[in-house]
């Protein structure tokens, strides 16, 4: 589960947050709240688009995680507001008892697994898409290997080392099994011949139309 404290690990290794700071003790400090808004959106000005955050998982295993700057702020604002307001009306067990970022409206406890599936179901059920969050998952995994491909494909050609990628892919997913890494990678190699195949044909129409 997403916890505010892994969110306060990766600010303060971007020392946007200052060692001693906890995100819950900010929520009435709205001067400190824009300082670190500003903060983020210089990271996306100077390039960046991800937080590396620390996420610990079942058996205690702990791995880092890719989250989205702008989803990052998302949070931020969910933090500071709705949360803060429901720890607050409730009196939710403090930050060391709960530091969930998501906490039910009804019990003030954390949010179950089972509720986060049946919202993702919702949410693709009102978009009129068919899907769920595996099939989520497994689009975001079978890009990233695609990204992989093609940046490996571009550094090294076409004898690029697919073990590598492997690894990384592995390290993302948080497993290694490999049936199901396997199936990602072969999808993300046709989807990266094909981007670079259809690239190359506008390269050529370009090219084509200045002469």
């Amino acid at each position: 589960a997403l916890k505010t404290e892994n969110i306060r690990i990766a600010l303060v290794d971007e020392k946007i947050l200052k060692p001693h700071e906890h995100l819950t003790d900010i929520v009435s400090q709205t001067a400190r709240q824009i300082e670190i808004r500003t903060s983020l959106q210089k990271l996306e000005s100077a390039g960046r688009s991800v937080l590396v955050v620390p996420v610990t998982e079942k058996g205690r295993k702990t791995r880092e995680v890719k989250l989205p700057i702008d989803l990052a702020r998302q949070l931020l604002t969910h933090i500071w507001g709705r949360r803060a307001a429901l720890v607050k009306a409730r009196r939710v067990p403090t930050r060391e008892k709960s530091d969930n970022v998501f906490l039910s409206f009804r019990t003030g406890k954390p949010v179950r697994v089972g509720t986060v599936k049946d919202l993702v179901k919702l949410a693709f059920e009102q978009a009129g898409v068919r899907g769920s969050g595996h099939s989520l998952r497994a689009f975001y995994l079978t890009e990233e290997a695609c990204s992989m491909i093609r940046e490996a494909m571009r550094i090294h050609g076409p004898n690029f080392s697919m073990d590598d990628i492997y690894e990384r892919l592995a390290e993302l997913a948080g497993h290694s099994h490999k049936r199901t890494l396997n199936r990602y990678l072969a999808v993300a190699r046709l989807r990266a011949a094909a981007l670079e195949a259809l690239e190359l044909h506008e390269r050529k129409d370009g090219q084509a139309s200045t002469h």
